[in-house]
């Protein structure tokens, strides 16, 4: 989100990117593939800073980093103190976790702190925070501390082997970071892990960066049937805007990789072309390309407030959301514009504008822990750790095992551990092995342990798909292991921020009709007409939810 003003076209495709983005998180069912405008700004980013640098050989790495730190601290730091204020104020459930989540931004690690606290990027909003898409800033500016040591290598190689030779220690990079986002996806699991890595997803900074090494090296270079082609890329860009869903295996199997070529190779054209490209050169777009990083900053937790109190955006209310995006975008443009401009004079007015910031999270943080939603939510994560631990002491202390006709084995994840005591109650044989995050691709091992040991009921419930979407297949496979002696009961997903919910659900349904001895236990339906009785969180049970849950699953078993 650099300027780039001696380059045409950049600032329109600035614009475009950061509209993907907006209509992401507005409307993450229609515009699956809008997180594909942060590839976009990474791309760029590559190509101008190698140019950038190249041009100013002469700067040295402090002028450098003083540069970014001046480009984005000031917004960031004044965006993170009236937020603070905003939600403590109005939302405190939001930002449940203030402090950590705004330092670790400051700090440049809010991807990885994400990563560590099992955060999921395609969660709707209710599950995430304002801040959750702070995420981008940290991979930015963990690229800039990287970028002197991937410069100096490439061109040592230029200097003392080949230009070429430069060029393949990018392209090297390239293949690695896309080989590790590639290797460490786990199918059917939540791919936030790859998709916030630095390591996984530094290939996009690095095709950027051959991009403009190619272009200092070679001058403008036109492909044959260039008008053609870019309009048969432009087209593919935005039909994947609409149809790639991010929380599909291809994209992380090389799909992504695939797609950050073909926005390069847009790119290239872009550059290298002799007239103005007139969709891309047209004023609006320009203008929201002018303040994209503004608005970036500003539309996530602008979106996240109206969608926590609304539960769904109308056309009325998504009209409210671009004028106040655009309106505090450019607020926040004008007031930090000129306070760049007394930053370079002193770095004392930065520090005072962090230090402020780093009290207000701490008041915040403070205030939000006072809050009776908060304590309540807290309240819940003691419970379900209470919950947990008796689990393990019973299986602890029960010593002889048998299998009986009638007894159960339960696995799940945070809901049914919420409701385990009243289980417990309900079922005079149940085995419960429930825990928080857990998917269902981590539950395969699980049954098959279970199995070898002999320890697997032939009335097996399962109470998964609240933490991420898996496929049929490893449902399938997951039916299998179980076997079809044993009768398999599924008990279904609900959650009012869920975006995977339907995709969960209908998946289950699936199997349910394929496998005759599988059931659907239908909580979602039972849910959505008392969300009075769940959590602010919208998903875990208060005590009354969970009789009725102990009792629906007793009640579809037939016992």
């Amino acid at each position: 989100m650099q300027e780039s003003k001696m380059i045409q076209g950049l600032g329109g495709l600035r614009g475009i990117a950061i509209i993907a983005i907006f209509f992401y998180h507005l409307y993450p069912e229609i515009f699956k593939g809008g997180f594909i405008g942060v590839s976009i700004f990474f791309i760029m980013s590559g190509f101008l800073i190698y140019i950038t640098t190249m041009r100013k050989l002469d700067q040295n790495v402090g002028k450098f980093y003083w540069q970014r730190i001046q480009r984005i601290y000031p917004s960031l730091l004044i965006l993170l103190i009236v937020c603070t204020i905003f939600f403590v104020t109005f939302m405190p459930t939001g930002i449940q976790h203030i402090f950590s989540e705004g330092v670790s931004t400051i700090g440049s690690y809010n991807n990885w702190y994400q990563i560590f606290e099992n955060k999921s990027y395609f969660a709707k909003m209710t599950s995430g925070s304002p801040f959750t898409h702070l995420w981008y800033l940290s991979v930015q500016m963990q690229f800039y501390l990287l970028w002197p040591l991937i410069f100096f290598i490439h061109k040592t190689l230029i200097e003392k082997e080949s230009v070429s030779a430069g060029s393949w220690f990018l392209v090297g990079g390239i293949i690695l970071s896309a080989a590790l986002m590639f290797v460490m996806y786990k199918p059917g699991s939540d791919p936030s892990r790859v998709y916030y890595g630095t390591d996984t997803r530094l290939f996009s900074f690095l095709i950027g960066n051959l991009l403009g090494a190619l272009y200092l090296q070679n001058g403008a270079v036109r492909i044959k049937n260039q008008k053609n082609i870019f309009s048969f890329l432009g087209i593919l860009i935005l039909i994947a805007f609409f149809l790639v869903d991010g929380n599909k295996g291809y994209i992380y199997q090389g799909g992504m990789l695939i797609i950050d070529v073909i926005i390069a190779t847009f790119l290239w054209i872009v550059i290298n072309s002799e007239k103005k490209v007139p969709i891309l050169n047209n004023s609006i777009l320009e203008l929201i390309g002018s303040y994209s990083f503004e608005i970036y900053l500003v539309h996530y937790p602008i979106i996240f407030f109206f969608y926590n109190k609304t539960r769904k955006i109308d056309l009325l209310l998504c009209l409210l959301i671009i004028i106040l995006t655009n309106a505090f975008a450019f607020l926040l443009k004008t007031v930090t514009k000129q306070g760049v401009l007394i930053l370079k004079m002193k770095l004392k007015y930065l520090l005072s504008l962090a230090v402020i910031a780093i009290l207000a999270l701490a008041c915040g943080q403070y205030m939000v822990n006072r809050s009776p939603e908060v304590q309540q939510q807290n309240n819940l994560k003691a419970s379900l750790e209470n919950n947990q631990k008796s689990l393990k002491h019973d299986k602890k202390k029960k010593e002889a095992y048998s299998l009986k006709k009638e007894a159960v084995t339960l696995i799940g994840d945070s809901v049914s551990l919420g409701a385990a005591p009243e289980l417990k109650e309900k079922f005079n044989e149940i085995d419960i092995d429930s825990k928080e995050g857990r998917q269902v691709v981590q539950t395969q091992s699980i049954i098959e342990n279970l199995k070898k040991e002999n320890k697997l009921h032939k009335l097996v419930v399962l109470a998964l798909g609240t933490n991420g979407p898996f496929t049929k297949e490893v449902g399938q496979k997951l039916i299998n292991t179980i076997g079809k002696n044993r009768q398999i009961f599924w008990v279904n997903s609900y959650g009012t921020h869920l975006q995977w919910q339907d995709q969960v659900n209908e998946v289950i349904t699936q199997l349910a009709e394929e496998n005759k001895n599988v059931h659907v236990i239908n909580w979602a339906a039972v849910a959505s007409k008392n969300q009075d009785k769940l959590y602010s969180d919208g998903i875990h049970l208060k005590p009354e939810a969970q009789t009725e849950y102990a009792d629906l699953i007793k009640e579809s078993i037939g016992e």
